[in-house]
């Protein structure tokens, strides 16, 4: 990093940190969609399984009969 000779960062030294930054949060932001994605196959996943076992419990509860 270089340094002005008072020790306070110089606008290109700002300025690379700022492109690190940047990266960074685009970086996050698809490890962010990618959660997202996955939530939603879950909780999709969980509720088809929930209702297969529904309808099948009422399917043989209905045959029995």
């Amino acid at each position: 990093m270089t340094q002005a000779s008072n020790n306070e960062p110089t606008l290109t030294d700002i300025a690379q940190q700022l492109n690190k930054i940047e990266q960074e949060l685009r970086e996050t932001n698809n490890k962010v969609e990618v959660y997202q994605k996955a939530s939603t196959q879950v909780v999709n996943l969980a509720f088809s399984s929930i209702a297969s076992a529904t309808i099948t419990l009422i399917i043989t509860s209905v045959l029995r009969r």
